[in-house]
């Protein structure tokens, strides 16, 4: 599946089966926790910021899915360990926690 394709079936689940206060809460954490990474681990200059806003709906329903949008500790280590995943495998690695979540 492509990725705009992935990213429409992500942002589609969460409009049907998630309140918007908790899609908010989610894709705050999302949006956040990538800039942190990414300015960790000095990834400005490199694709990975493509890759991770390529991920933005898989990750923000993940988020949703496993009920981690109203904690942010356990979201954080959820989302740094999806991020290092994508950081060493790309688009297949999105790919993968893509099939995971929506499995």
């Amino acid at each position: 599946m492509g990725n705009s394709d992935r990213e429409a079936v992500a942002f589609k689940i969460l409009e049907e089966n998630f309140p918007e206060e908790i899609r908010n809460e989610a894709y705050t954490l999302v949006l956040t926790q990538i800039g942190k990474f990414i300015e960790k681990n000095k990834l400005r200059k490199t694709d990975f910021p493509q890759i991770s806003n390529s991920a933005l709906y898989t990750l923000t329903l993940g988020l949703a899915k496993r009920g981690l949008a109203s904690k942010p500790d356990d979201a954080e280590k959820y989302l740094n360990d999806q991020l290092r995943r994508m950081l060493s495998g790309g688009l297949n690695a999105l790919e993968e926690i893509f099939n995971e979540i929506i499995g």
